[in-house]
């Protein structure tokens, strides 16, 4: 965030603070941030992580051959699963961009927030429709209940996001057992050690 904005927002958490006994944060790395700042008056803060279902999120076959099948998929292409918000800051205008250097298909799962008004996903998307290139290597999905098949069917899942929380995305796609490629920032990192968990 640029610095007036960031610290009108510190000031505001640090105000909420002071009427704050204990203060949870999902990541290690926000609950190391809020002691430093002195978040919480009694200096209770904890990290507790996130999770997910590890008997929703795993590898399928079935449901690989049948999601494949029914998104006209080739059995044997190389398949990056995006899932979130489509909004500009989760990256997507940076990973459209990248797909025109990798052969591999994109599928984009969500959708677009009615609050959203940004130039460059506009911009974005006007090029999956219009550019054969990108149009060939990018699908659209849009908002879809079927999340666990959909990665089950997948290669690789990647999460550009320029700002996260603790994402649920990179757990379930590691408990499906895809490789993982996130960017490298708070909360996100926890999860993804280079090299070893993505």
């Amino acid at each position: 965030m640029p610095h007036p904005k960031r610290g009108a927002f510190i000031a505001m958490e640090w105000i909420a603070g002071r009427f704050t006994d204990t203060l949870f944060t999902q990541a290690a790395e926000d609950a190391a941030t809020a002691r430093r700042l002195g978040l919480c008056r009694t200096g209770d803060i904890m990290s507790i992580g996130n999770g997910c279902d590890p008997a929703l999120f795993r590898g399928d076959a079935e449901a690989r051959a049948r999601v494949r099948a029914a998104l006209s998929t080739d059995p044997d292409r190389v398949v990056i699963a995006a899932v979130g918000r489509l909004v500009a800051e989760k990256g997507f205008p940076e990973l459209v961009e990248a797909m025109r250097n990798v052969d591999a298909e994109l599928w984009l799962i969500g959708d677009r927030l009615a609050s959203d008004h940004s130039a460059a996903l506009d911009e974005v998307f006007a090029a999956v429709e219009t550019d054969p290139q990108l149009h060939r290597r990018i699908r659209l999905l849009g908002y879809r209940p079927d999340i666990a098949a959909l990665l089950a069917a997948a290669d690789i899942f990647t999460l550009p996001s320029h700002r996260e929380g603790m994402p649920r995305s990179v757990i379930e796609a590691m408990l499906t057992g895809l490789p993982v490629v996130a960017t490298d920032i708070r909360g996100t990192r926890e999860e993804v050690i280079h090299g070893t968990t993505g």
